[in-house]
């Protein structure tokens, strides 16, 4: 396996040639028409925020990467600037006609992409160094997607799974969209049958939570070595009903859809119920 040359990696591409990441519009770029927030977010950064993510992660290596649930190719481009090849991954078509545009813009030829879910890649076994997952992993089927991870890492890879849901931000998810829609709403109706499933869910939501994210990569032959947060907050304060619901998720769900008084009380303390739970965790972890 490649490892570090001593240094910082050598920057390819020309990122720094653009003023501004947040002022780049990636629908634009290949013409597509896709109103949904994440597309419309763009950058929501600058190139500082992405290029330190990269290396908090240790994923600056010189390394093949295989980055899952790439979306348009925003961290694609921060990957391929340290590393000689990546490849991204997405369900969505159109998503990746927006990443090889967009690192043509940067100037990348190291980066491919390939329509592809993380339950059946398309790769032979020990096919990558390193795989990235950014804000994705939490909607892949989890037992079938940790398999074929092993599969393509080499022995001992790595694997970051980044804004993976903690159960705090199920909560918020649910009571937006609740909100929002009621259970017309899919993601309400996704959110739900996670809590309902609780820790052990397999299928699209899942979550962790800090004290059992490490037992739970485990579980599925991946030994968490670092896990943070990237925002923390403040002490959480004495909350019972955020207490009540990290107790037993599953009859928080229950209670959610069963009891009308309940579902409110909820849904107008939701903000202060999933800031007293773990929101977005940060995991590295290496296949063992």
């Amino acid at each position: 396996m490649a490892g570090r040359s001593g240094g910082p990696a050598a920057r390819r591409g020309t990122i720094d040639a653009v003023r501004s990441l947040r002022g780049l519009e990636p629908a634009s770029l290949s013409g597509i028409e896709d109103r949904s927030a994440y597309v419309g977010r763009g950058y929501s950064h600058e190139a500082a925020f992405y290029r330190h993510a990269v290396r908090r992660a240790g994923f600056d290596r010189e390394e093949r990467v295989l980055d899952l649930g790439c979306g348009f190719g925003r961290w694609t481009a921060f990957l391929a600037e340290v590393n000689p090849a990546v490849v991204g991954i997405d369900p969505l078509p159109k998503r990746l006609d927006m990443a090889r545009r967009l690192m043509a813009l940067l100037g990348f030829d190291n980066a491919r992409f390939e329509t592809a879910t993380a339950d059946a890649l398309p790769f032979g076994d020990d096919s990558f160094e390193s795989v990235w997952s950014f804000s994705a992993f939490h909607f892949c089927p989890r037992a079938a997607s940790f398999a074929e991870l092993r599969r393509v890492l080499v022995p001992g890879g790595r694997f970051f799974a980044g804004y993976y849901f903690g159960l705090g931000r199920v909560v918020d998810l649910l009571c937006r969209a609740y909100r929002r829609g009621g259970w017309d709403d899919p993601d309400a109706a996704m959110a739900w049958q996670a809590l309902a499933k609780g820790l052990e869910s397999d299928a699209p939501l899942h979550y962790a939570t800090s004290e059992s994210v490490r037992e739970i990569f485990a579980a599925h032959g991946f030994a968490a070595e670092d896990v943070f947060v990237s925002d923390p907050r403040p002490a959480p304060v004495a909350d019972p009903l955020a207490e009540e619901i990290a107790s037993d998720p599953a009859a928080a769900a229950q209670r959610f859809r069963d009891d009308a008084a309940y579902r409110n009380l909820m849904l107008e303390n939701f903000s202060r119920i999933a800031g007293n739970l773990d929101d977005k965790l940060n995991v590295v972890a290496r296949a063992v």
